[in-house]
C-alpha cells in the first residue's frame, strides 16, 4: 500500500509516495509513478532531501536510467519543436505553442522531468492546411480529430508500458488545436475567452525561439487541461503537482491574478475550476491558495468542498492507469462531482450508467477481438482475461460507490440545508445552472 508522507516540501514536491518499511513493495511504487507521471519529480525529490539510502539501489538505479533515457528523449522532441517552430514560421502558419515545453521553468524547473507524449500547437482554422502540410512533410499523418483538435504521428508500434514513455524510440504526436477548449467534451459548456496566436510572448528553448501565450493565458489552458482530465477520470498526478508548483510561484503576483480574472469573466465556470483545483493542490500538496484566488476558492460549491476534503487524496493516487492499489478503489466516486456540475439530468442519468454497469464495452471489446488477426484461441483467452480483470475493476468501484452513497447523500443535503445550495454551485439557485456551467 503506498501513502503520501506527511510533507510535500518547500518547494511543492511529491513528498514521497513510499511503501511502508515492512511491504517493500518497490516494483508497485516504481509502476505507479510511472503511470502518474512522477518517477523523475520523486527521484529529484529524494536527491534534494537526501534519501536516496533509505531506499535500495535497484530501485534507485530503475530511476536513474529512466532520468538517462529521459534526457534523451527529449532532446529528440526538441530538435522536432525547433524543425516545427522554424518550418510553421516560413509557411506562415499562425500559430503558438500550448504546454509542454513552455510549462518551463514556471510549472517544472526542467524539461527532463516531464513525461511528455506530444507538442501542441494552437493555430488558426486558416492556418490549418499550412501546418497538416509541414506535419505531412516531417513524415506525420493524421491520427484522429475532433472538432477542434487534430493529432498527427509518425506510424510506429505505441508503447504498451507506461515506462516506455522515456524512451527516445518511442513515438510522440503532435496536436493542432483550433481552440483551447474541446466541444467533442460534451458534458460541459465552456465560453473560453479568444486567445489569438498573434499576441502572446517570444520564448527560449534551446537556443532557438518560439511563441508562446502569454502567462495567464497559459495559466488558463493548464487549469481547463488539468479540470477536463480530472473531470473524465484520468488526471495524472504530475499535472497538479505542476500546477501546485506555479500557484507556489505566483502567490503574490497580484498583477497576474487580475489578469486571470479579466479572463475568468467569460464564463463564470472558469473561476470556480480555479477555486476547485486550488484546493486540490491545498489538499494533496499542501500549497498555499494565493491570496487573490482565496474568493474564488470560498465560492467552490460547498458539497465540492467536501468532495476535495473527503476523496480527492485517494481519488487522485487510484486515477493513474495502475490499479489494484485497494481492494475497493474510489475512482467511480467522480460520480459524486459530476452530480454537481452537470445538471443536464439526461446526460447526468446516462453518464451514471454506463459508468457502474458499462457492459456495452465488454460487448465491442468482444467485437474487436473476433475481427482480429490473432488465432482464434490465442484471441479467446486474451478476451477472457481482460474481460475478467474488468469485471473484477468494475465490480469493486461500483460496491465503493454505493458503500459512499449514504454518506454523500446525508452529507449534501445537510449542506443544501445550511448554504441553500440545493445541490448546486456556488451558492445560488439550480435555475441559473445550464448543462454544467454557470450562467453569465
Amino acid at each position: 500500500m503506498l501513502r503520501f508522507l506527511a510533507h510535500s516540501g518547500e518547494e511543492g514536491l511529491p513528498g514521497g509516495l513510499l511503501p511502508s518499511a515492512s511491504s517493500r513493495r518497490w516494483d508497485r511504487t516504481l509502476a505507479w509513478l510511472d503511470s502518474a507521471g512522477l518517477s523523475l519529480y520523486f527521484l529529484e525529490a529524494l536527491t534534494k532531501r537526501n534519501l536516496p539510502p533509505s531506499v535500495p539501489q535497484s530501485f534507485l538505479d530503475c530511476l536513474e536510467d529512466r532520468k538517462r533515457h529521459n534526457q534523451e528523449r527529449i532532446s529528440r522532441m526538441g530538435e522536432t519543436f525547433a524543425i516545427l517552430n522554424h518550418r510553421f514560421a516560413q509557411e506562415g502558419v499562425e500559430h503558438t505553442v500550448l504546454k509542454g515545453f513552455s510549462l518551463v521553468p514556471e510549472y517544472c524547473s526542467d524539461a527532463s522531468l516531464r513525461a511528455m507524449s506530444d507538442l501542441d500547437y494552437l493555430v488558426t482554422a486558416s492556418s490549418l492546411p499550412r501546418a497538416q502540410s509541414v506535419l505531412a512533410e516531417q513524415g506525420y499523418v493524421l491520427k484522429k480529430q475532433t472538432a477542434e483538435e487534430f493529432a498527427f504521428w509518425i506510424p510506429s508500434p505505441e508503447p504498451v508500458r507506461d515506462s516506455q514513455l522515456f524512451h527516445a524510440a518511442t513515438p510522440f504526436a503532435i496536436e493542432l488545436h483550433l481552440s483551447i477548449w474541446n466541444s467533442s467534451f460534451t458534458e460541459f459548456h465552456v465560453d473560453v475567452p479568444y486567445i489569438s496566436t498573434s499576441g502572446g510572448q517570444i520564448r527560449r528553448f534551446g537556443g532557438d525561439e518560439y511563441r508562446a501565450l502569454r502567462d495567464p493565458e497559459a495559466f488558463l489552458v493548464q487549469v481547463l487541461h488539468a479540470f477536463r482530465h480530472l473531470m473524465q477520470g484520468c488526471v495524472r498526478p504530475s499535472l497538479l503537482l505542476e500546477l501546485a508548483q506555479f500557484l507556489r510561484g505566483r502567490k503574490h503576483d497580484v498583477r497576474f491574478w487580475r489578469r486571470v480574472g479579466e479572463l475568468a469573466q467569460s464564463d463564470s465556470m472558469l473561476p470556480e475550476m480555479i477555486g476547485f483545483l486550488a484546493r486540490i493542490a491545498r489538499q494533496i500538496f499542501e500549497t498555499p491558495i494565493p491570496e487573490p484566488v482565496v474568493p474564488w476558492a470560498e465560492q467552490v460549491h460547498p458539497a465540492a468542498q467536501f468532495w476535495i476534503q473527503q476523496y480527492a487524496r485517494n481519488f487522485v493516487i487510484e486515477s493513474v492507469s495502475y490499479t489494484g492499489l485497494s481492494a475497493f478503489p474510489p475512482t467511480k466516486l467522480l460520480l459524486f462531482l459530476k452530480e454537481i456540475y452537470i445538471r443536464d439530468t439526461p446526460l447526468q442519468v446516462n453518464l451514471k450508467r454506463r459508468a457502474l454497469y458499462p457492459w456495452r464495452g465488454f460487448r465491442r471489446a468482444a467485437q474487436a477481438t473476433k475481427s482480429s488477426r490473432q488465432t482464434k484461441l490465442r484471441g479467446t483467452s486474451q478476451q477472457v482475461r481482460w474481460i475478467a480483470s474488468r469485471v473484477v475493476y468494475h465490480a469493486t468501484t461500483t460496491a465503493r460507490y454505493w458503500c459512499e452513497f449514504p454518506r454523500w447523500r446525508s452529507k449534501t443535503r445537510t449542506i443544501a440545508a445550511v448554504t441553500g445550495t440545493a445541490g448546486t454551485g456556488q451558492n445560488i439557485n439550480a435555475s441559473t445552472y445550464l448543462n454544467g456551467r454557470l450562467s453569465t
